[in-house]
């Protein structure tokens, strides 16, 4: 499962120190190659127009037009949207989409239509999710109380992004470590909620349907794993602008009572 990277850029005409800034300020790791370069390129370069030749001291470099350079091993396919295109356009928070700005469309195809800022994408999945979990589990049981943890596969990452976003009950404490974080949860009322439709993860979580399905009177503990690369890799983190730490699996693990 992969995700659309959105950007939006106008298509005017820009000198070549304003390509080289943007391009230092977009590209970190280019800006060491942009220093030692002689321009031997026409004195404009279109955003949207034709290939680039540079001399280097090893050799001359051709980007191929409309091809932009990512860095080796690693060239993300970008969406580039005119502002014309972009304008009445919202994201996932009502706000219309800014130049500058790197944006994810949602990896289902039934959600296409909502694009997420890349930098809040991850905490708005994976609050999309958990959400998703305690309905279905509302929906099917008369639920009390439930512990959630989500944590990262991997210790030496964190999780991050932000608080977790549309969480049904009342949060009796929200804790979080440099790589999990804890929600637990109770409901005045534990009768069974209506079942939201149309799922958007359910199909993805067979041990929650099981675990929910064959629960019996008490409690009930489970374990899902949940993959969050989306066909990112770390190397283009920076460029798309997220945190590394989300590109990888995660595990949520819930512990539930119920009447």
């Amino acid at each position: 499962m992969s995700v659309e990277i959105i950007q939006i850029r106008e298509g005017e005409v820009e000198g070549w120190g304003e390509w080289a800034l943007r391009q230092a300020k977009e590209r970190p790791y280019f800006a060491a190659l942009l220093a030692p370069v002689a321009v031997v390129a026409t004195p404009a370069i279109a955003t949207t127009g034709l290939a680039l030749g540079v001399a280097t001291a090893s050799g001359v470099a051709v980007a191929a037009a409309g091809e932009v350079i990512f860095g080796p091993g690693t060239q993300p396919k970008v969406t580039y949207l005119s502002e014309e295109e972009a304008d009445g356009i919202i994201d996932a928070h009502d706000q219309p989409l800014v130049r500058g700005v790197t944006y994810l469309r949602h990896p289902k195809r039934s959600q296409q239509s909502v694009i997420v800022r890349s930098a809040e994408f991850h905490g708005y999945i994976m609050s999309q999710k958990v959400a998703e979990i305690i309905d279905y589990m509302r929906a099917e049981t008369r639920l009390e109380a439930l512990s959630i943890l989500v944590r990262s596969t991997d210790s030496k990452h964190a999780v991050v992004g932000g608080h977790l976003e549309a969480i049904s009950g009342k949060v009796g404490a929200e804790l979080k470590n440099q790589h999990e974080r804890r929600l637990n949860l109770t409901y005045a009322s534990p009768a069974r909620q209506p079942r939201r439709q149309p799922y958007i993860w359910i199909d993805d979580f067979p041990e929650v349907v099981a675990a929910t399905r064959n629960a019996r009177k008490g409690t009930m503990r489970f374990v899902q794993s949940t993959d969050m690369k989306f066909g990112l890799t770390g190397a283009a983190a920076d460029i798309v602008n997220v945190e590394a730490g989300w590109l990888q699996n995660f595990v949520i693990e819930v512990e539930a009572r119920f009447a």
